[in-house]
């Protein structure tokens, strides 16, 4: 509850303020409470004009002005929040043109104007006004101006002359023995906004012609006096709009009055009148404008907008600093229209992540360090004035720069070279502006698909070979790692020619029927001299190499049993690509050439691996018995129809064989039996042969034409031998249909 104090006092000369009586009545809810002071407060005093720009602390207040002053042309003066200004009886201050008073007090520390109180008679006289000469400027809010507007031509607190411009925000003028503002004069612009006028004399605002004036939000109580008088004074067209605020009267006299109604026109749309159905009959004259209005009370606003928001840093952002530089942030620069920056409130939030790291303070200053572990960061700037609008600013702080990058290959890179090459990647000229480029660590991508290969390591100097598969070209990445983590890359490209394998031949001779001397020395490769290349062999053909690899061409084996075999030469270039290549080679023993006279004879072959008996019948005396061929050809897996005398069959030719002189002879008519002896146990358990289901004898037939044909025999299991008879000599062969091994071949001689 706000309390009016009234002190009587009985006036005999001397006031007997020891014997005074203090009555206490109830006010408006916006007054003060004056009480007598227990002890005068340590005062500065002001008496002589201020000539120079000044600020009125809170620090020295109250301030008690003992003489008419003059705030001197140019010049400004500023009033801190909380500052008590009291202004002895019948005084002015003069603002001359160009001079300017500016006092932004805030909710919680109002600036005051008040008259003086004697602390010892406790006479509190009225003070006459603030008088604003023409150009000259003011804002004011959170001033409580009261008991001004002493008797005089213009009993008025605050007296506005054009031009100028002026603001009150969230003021209260109150308790004017007449007037609360009087504004005249041309071009004279005053806003008012969240303003409490009450208990003025006659009238709270009076304007005359020429001036501009807007009242937002604010409250006129007025009782049974005027809110609002367009006088009828001054020149040029008059601008006054007053909205959203309230007219509180006791309904018996004007509200608003306009005495210049045939030529101006008062903008009082959307006010409230202190009840739902609007003004009360006469509260308005002519030339007022009041619909429609408010059905509501208009609550109490000002003027708020949000304080600017700038700060500095030190040293330079923009120049990377040491690790550990402590960094200082000031934000003095920061405004506010309502405000001073004074009163304005930052907090700093150091990783820009839209959370303050530090409580709002007044304090503009701040120090902060940072971990390098970005290359850039952003600090934000939080800035509240004192109705809680924010505004915000950020700087970015080079904090590190990333490593730069760069590498060497040798051999040159965009030479193209054999798959297999070995190159050497060198980092060694990588750098860091804040590291030596020993700290730095390296890893490297050698396909470039986005992941390292290696494990980061401070050795800048590593090795790779490419395939010819991965492609031509091939982008190998490095990535440079600094302590905080920051990376840096460069990419090269490495050119990569294809490697075919050696292309592997070899001869072969046979000094003895199971020995073979090899000889690999054509073999060749498109990059290596042969004399380079390595050899290694697999003698039997079956997939296991027999030898190491070697430089040396040449070889010599000797094959234990008889057979056809596929040696392999496996040839190896200094990139370990191999070539290869099989050819065949028969193992065959030679015809063992026996002279078979009588019933015939026993035919053994070099090796004693194949015995062939052999028998003839005579007929009509001593007759020369046609040899016998036994012949092996594993690719002949049924008997042709038609056999010529020589033909060739895969690579390989077959003959018949004949008597001595090579032509068959004339044979003497009768039956023949052939008779072939076999060692079944060998061909059968040594061998592994199934050779009796593929025996095939065919008989040598002279005529047009001659040809190969079957005979038919008998297979006696029992004794291992095959019985066949032939109505005529000739040369027969025998074919067996296995594979690799051979039956010796065996002529007969005359």
């Amino acid at each position: 509850m706000l309390y009016r104090l009234t002190l009587s006092s009985k006036s005999l000369g001397i006031l007997l303020l020891t014997l005074c009586t203090v009555s206490i009545s109830p006010g408006t809810p916006s007054r003060a409470i004056y009480q007598e002071r227990p002890a005068a407060p340590t005062e500065t005093i002001i008496d002589s004009n201020i000539t120079t720009d000044t600020t009125w602390t809170l620090a020295n207040s109250p301030y008690r002005v003992t003489a008419e002053i003059d705030v001197e042309p140019g010049v400004t003066l500023t009033i801190e929040p909380g500052v008590t200004v009291w202004i002895e009886k019948d005084l002015k201050i003069h603002v001359r043109a160009g001079a300017s008073i500016i006092a932004k007090g805030t909710p919680e520390h109002p600036i005051t104007f008040d008259r003086y109180r004697d602390p010892v008679t406790g006479l509190a006289p009225r003070w006459k006004k603030i008088h604003f000469h023409e150009n000259s400027s003011s804002y004011f809010r959170y001033v409580d101006f009261a008991y001004g507007g002493a008797s005089s031509d213009e009993s008025t607190i605050l007296h506005f002359e054009g031009p100028g411009t002026h603001v009150l925000n969230m003021c209260t003028v109150r308790d004017s023995k007449r007037q609360g503002i009087t504004a005249q004069g041309n071009s004279l612009n005053l806003t008012v906004a969240g303003t409490l006028f009450e208990d003025n004399g006659r009238w709270s605002l009076a304007f005359d012609s020429g001036a501009n004036v807007i009242v937002t939000g604010s409250t006129f109580d007025v009782a049974d006096h005027i809110a609002v008088r367009l006088r009828d004074k001054g020149e040029g067209p008059a601008t006054i709009t007053i909205s959203d605020s309230n007219f509180l009267s006791d309904g018996s006299n004007f509200v608003v009055y306009n005495e210049m109604h045939d030529s101006v026109s008062i903008n009082a749309r959307n006010n409230w009148w202190g009840q739902a159905s609007g003004p009360y009959p006469g509260a308005v004259t002519a030339g007022v404008d009041y619909t429609p209005w408010r059905t509501t009370e208009a609550p109490r606003v000002g003027i708020t907008t949000p304080p600017t928001a700038i700060f500095t840093v030190t040293p330079d952002p923009t120049v990377v600093q040491p690790p550990g530089t402590e960094y200082t942030f000031d934000a003095s620069d920061c405004s506010d229209v309502e405000d001073y920056t004074s009163s304005l409130e930052v907090c700093w939030d150091w990783n820009n992540d839209g959370t303050c790291d530090t409580a709002w303070t007044t304090t503009k200053t701040a120090t902060h360090s940072f971990t390098p572990n970005v290359t850039v960061q952003t600090v934000r700037l939080v800035v509240r004035d004192t109705d809680g609008l924010t505004s915000e600013a950020t700087q970015d702080i080079a904090l590190n720069t990333p490593p730069t990058a760069t590498f060497t290959v040798s051999p040159d890179p965009d030479t193209p070279l054999r798959e297999g090459t070995v190159y050497t990647f060198d980092a060694s000229a990588s750098s860091d502006a804040e590291e030596p480029a020993a700290s730095l660590e390296v890893c490297w991508d050698w396909d470039n698909n986005g992941n390292c290969d290696t494990a980061y390591s401070t050795t800048k100097i590593a090795t790779h070979t490419f395939a010819y598969d991965d492609g031509e070209v091939q982008t190998v990445r490095l990535v440079v790692r600094d302590t905080y983590g920051l990376t840096g890359e460069a990419t090269r490209d490495v050119h990569v020619l294809q490697d075919l394998p050696p292309t592997a031949t070899f001869t072969f001779t046979q000094p003895a029927w199971n020995q073979v001397n090899f000889d690999a020395s054509a073999s060749t490769d498109d990059h290596d001299p042969p004399a380079t290349l390595q050899v290694a062999w697999d003698y039997q053909g079956d997939g296991d190499l027999d030898t190491e690899y070697s430089l040396l061409k040449t070889a010599s084996y000797t094959y234990p049993h008889l057979g056809c075999y596929w040696p392999t030469l496996y040839v190896k270039d200094t990139f370990d690509r191999v070539g290869a290549l099989p050819r065949p080679v028969n193992i065959i023993p030679p015809t063992a050439a026996i002279s078979l006279t009588g019933s015939g004879g026993t035919l053994n072959s070099i090796d004693g691996i194949v015995q062939v008996a052999v028998y003839t019948d005579t007929v009509g005396g001593d007759v020369i018995s046609n040899g016998l061929v036994i012949t092996y050809t594993p690719w002949l897996t049924l008997p042709h129809d038609i056999m010529t005398g020589t033909f060739v069959y895969q690579g390989f030719t077959l003959s018949a064989w004949s008597l001595a002189d090579g032509q068959p002879i004339n044979e003497i008519s009768g039956t023949y039996t052939i008779t072939v002896s076999y060692d079944y146990d060998y061909l059968a358990h040594v061998l592994h042969l199934p050779f009796e289901e593929e025996l095939e004898l065919y008989h040598w037939a002279s005529g047009t034409p001659a040809l190969w044909t079957p005979v038919d025999f008998t297979l006696d299991t029992a004794t291992d031998r095959l019985v066949a008879a032939a109505s005529s000599f000739g040369d027969f062969a025998l074919v067996m249909d296995v594979h690799r091994f051979y039956l010796p071949r065996v002529a007969r001689s005359n």
